[in-house]
């Protein structure tokens, strides 16, 4: 991200707000995607932790939603599962 600021001429994040967006989409997306790791490697748990991660900054996460509720599934939490699936 200091590259980013740090353009001469142009810089492409040119206010403290839109360096704090970028900076809580590519959490959101990295949380999201880690979600996605955890479940593939059957490390449920860490994968609802993720999820989580990313519905506290962007609630209506649908993948985020989903997939939490798909690792519920994996670990017998049933119902807060069908929460977040009906959710999404």
């Amino acid at each position: 991200l200091k590259m980013l600021f740090e353009i001469e001429k142009d810089p492409v994040i040119k206010t403290n707000e839109q360096a704090i967006k970028l900076i809580k989409e590519i959490e959101i997306l990295t949380c999201v995607n880690l979600a996605h790791a955890y479940i593939k490697l059957e490390e449920y748990h860490y994968a609802i932790k993720y999820a989580t991660q990313a519905l506290e900054k962007e609630p209506e996460n649908t993948k985020a939603l989903f997939r939490k509720g798909f690792a519920y599934t994996k670990v017998g939490e049933l119902s807060r599962a069908r929460v977040c699936l009906n959710e999404v």
